[in-house]
């Protein structure tokens, strides 16, 4: 029966996983970023070079995943059906305002792009949920988690780029903890539903190991250095920028894991044991459930 059993998907690899933790990353930053500008700070048009390069950088090591890269185009067709020519048109009024805004260094149009990023985003996530055949991606709580964990990073990157100026803003640092703390509720959410509807034991082991990194690099730690941050410790500075890279590396190895580590298709099960001979039909088997 080993034959039907759950098995881990290998269409999408590492370059794939990287364009889901760039691109979240990319379009959160760009959001804090023009609040950033237009709140009085003054890191906007760095912040937003960053955010232009991530999603470049992620939707790039796409092309490279293609064996003939001129075929990105067949990416377009279809949005009325597709997620994925869905996420290709957001992409491009995003490029285009992200472009204008960090040349004329206006966070206006800068918030413009990132409505445009959160769409990008918002796709993203649909393109996983949309994978039925997978488990850890048809979950009811995949698209709030992807979502919130690309506004966390985007939050982190703003606070770590604001540290190098001076420190990052109050509302900045409360706002970066906040989405932790609620990025955690919904990974819980999310573990849970996800065990009591079932899913392969061996995404469920994986799942674990995701659950305690989660608990310490995406929570208690940049919770902690936040609130140091807010308290004027000594090294604030330093402890700021800590705590966004906490909160930015965690959320990746999330995204990674859930790409490629709890990536299992679903396999087959068998409602019944055929009868043999005159007898009755035996229980039926869910190998590696």
């Amino acid at each position: 029966m080993s034959s039907i059993k759950p098995q881990q998907q290998q269409v999408w690899d590492w370059k794939a996983a990287a364009n889901f933790i760039l691109g979240g990353a990319g379009t959160g930053l760009m959001l804090f970023a023009s609040i950033d500008g237009l709140t009085g700070g003054g890191a906007f048009r760095i912040a937003a070079v960053v955010a232009f390069c991530l999603v470049a950088v992620g939707l790039s090591l796409i092309l490279l995943k293609i064996g003939r890269p001129l075929r990105f185009l067949n990416a377009f067709f279809n949005p009325q059906t597709s997620w994925m020519a869905r996420e290709a048109y957001a992409a491009l009024p995003y490029f285009g305002a992200a472009a204008v805004a960090v040349l004329v260094d206006s966070s206006l149009i800068g918030l413009a792009a990132a409505v445009f990023g959160l769409l990008f985003l918002y796709c993203q996530a649909r393109i996983l949920k949309a994978c039925k055949g997978v488990p850890a991606w048809r979950a009811p709580w995949t698209v709030p988690l992807v979502m919130i964990t690309g506004l966390v990073e985007g939050a982190g990157l703003m606070v770590a780029i604001s540290a190098f100026g001076a420190a990052a803003p109050a509302w900045l640092t409360v706002t970066f903890a906040g989405l932790v703390l609620v990025r955690m509720s919904i990974f819980a959410a999310y573990r849970s539903r996800l065990s009591s509807d079932g899913a392969p034991l061996d995404v469920l082991r994986r799942l674990t190991r995701v659950n305690s990194t989660m608990l310490l690099a995406g929570f208690i730690i940049p919770l902690a250095l936040s609130a140091a941050v807010l308290l004027h410790l000594t090294g604030t500075p330093v402890l700021a920028l800590l705590a966004g890279f906490a909160g930015v590396l965690s959320g990746w190895d999330l995204k990674f894991s859930l790409v490629r580590r709890l990536g299992h298709y679903q396999g087959m099960a068998i409602s019944v044991a055929p009868a043999r001979g005159g007898g009755s039909a035996g229980p039926g088997t869910r190998p590696g459930w």
